[in-house]
């Protein structure tokens, strides 16, 4: 995918940020945001629950770049 994409981590956690993206070189590529959360131990509604709280803050990311 590195020919594809230029692929960018965000090593900081918590503050906000994805964590890692996927950058198109081509525009008939699409762009890529991946928000990775982790618990051990957990049934399947708190891994529902951490999913939404993943598609939450890309949702936020969303509406802050398009602020700029």
């Amino acid at each position: 995918m590195d020919n594809q994409y230029k692929i960018k981590s965000n090593r900081e956690s918590g503050d906000g940020r994805f964590d890692v993206s996927l950058i198109p070189r081509e525009r008939r590529h699409p762009g890529i945001i991946l928000e990775l959360k982790w618990k051990s131990n957990i049934g399947e509604s708190m891994l529902e629950h951490l999913a939404d709280d993943a598609l939450s803050q890309i949702d936020e990311l969303n509406k802050n770049y398009g602020k700029k």
